[in-house]
């Protein structure tokens, strides 16, 4: 095994332990290496590992920056495939910070490239991307008219992880539409897949959505059960991000029972971890729960400070969306206090 594989080998050990910093770190002796060597493949992969971590980490200045390095030394190399990954990954960068105009621009011009190289499972990737955007903008047919175009492809390529992914995100869409029971088949058939390829983190997942779908059909007890399930695999596999997201929902489903004792416990660990971690649209979603939370228990100082801290959190990380509505909240939140 080479230095570049163990490297990498750590990286992805250490972000599936949910070490954020650790992963970074041996990405980043990766980055080092190849331009000592002056090996250009190597130096374009170590740059989109570390977008891609920047990217979950919400620091996207700092993964767009990462990406666009990767992509000159790609076109340089003249690696069509991996531009278009890089490319694909940019409109992710913009389809998470809201901006789905610019977001479908890049995913088109991979979806190009993608078909030109006869690349299948990255046009399927891609066409399932251009899916989520449409869903963002709340235009869900023409998000399952994508969807379904990426389960054919990944269906066809045999990307069973993949196929899971676009049937989780079909019945995401479902649910949107207030299609409850047809999204918790669409879970559930993702959840069998997941259990078939050994992948927990996905299987988490998936539960986790039978959970949402679950309170959604006004079962209470049984969201929270798959909720817990996802929970303790999810510490299981030592992902703290996703141990944070599990203890979001679980709070989210006592705040929609009233039982505004048992939610804050579930919401501050998950504040705690969002923090350890680094997640700050994570930590971000949550002082708005609580803040809404408060607001609810008619404790109107607290629920102005952490709405707040929110606002300046999403501001800073350009989540524009979540910026408008917590800013309408506090408003109200003003108003009330006169």
């Amino acid at each position: 095994m080479s230095k570049y594989d163990r490297h990498e080998q750590a990286a992805l050990s250490a972000y599936r332990q949910g070490n954020y910093p650790e992963a970074l770190s041996h990405f980043s002796k990766n980055l080092e290496l190849a331009r000592a060597q002056g090996n250009r493949q190597e130096e374009s992969t170590a740059l989109h590992n570390m977008a891609s971590m920047y990217d979950y980490l919400c620091a996207y200045a700092r993964a767009l920056d990462l990406y666009q390095q990767a992509l000159a030394v790609m076109r340089e190399m003249g690696d069509r495939v991996g531009q278009a990954a890089t490319i694909n990954s940019i409109g992710g960068i913009y389809d998470s910070q809201g901006d789905y105009a610019q977001a479908l621009e890049y995913y088109q011009q991979a979806l190009l490239l993608r078909r030109e190289v006869g690349d299948r499972a990255g046009e399927g990737l891609t066409l399932n991307d251009i899916g989520v955007a449409y869903y963002n903008l709340d235009d869900y047919e023409r998000a399952l008219a994508y969807y379904r175009q990426a389960l054919e492809i990944r269906h066809e390529v045999g990307d069973l992880s993949g196929e899971a992914g676009t049937l989780h995100n079909i019945a995401g869409v479902y649910e949107a539409q207030g299609r409850y029971e047809q999204a918790l088949v669409g879970y559930q058939q993702d959840l069998r897949i997941m259990r078939d390829l050994g992948d927990q983190r996905g299987e988490a997942n998936a539960l986790d959505s039978i959970g949402s779908a679950c309170d959604n059909l006004g079962l209470p007890e049984q969201a929270l059960e798959h909720d817990t399930q996802a929970l303790l695999i999810l510490r299981e596999i030592g992902d703290r991000a996703g141990e944070a997201h599990a203890l979001n929902n679980i709070a989210m489903v006592h705040f929609g029972q009233g039982q505004y004792e048992q939610a804050l416990p579930n919401y501050q660990q998950a504040l705690s971890i969002y923090r350890e971690v680094g997640n700050r649209a994570g930590e971000a979603a949550v002082l708005a729960n609580i803040g809404l939370l408060y607001e609810a228990q008619g404790r109107y100082p607290q629920a102005l400070e952490n709405l707040q801290q929110a606002l300046q959190l999403d501001n800073a990380i350009g989540l524009h969306d979540l910026s408008r509505l917590i800013e309408a909240e506090i408003v109200l939140l003003q108003g009330r206090l006169g």
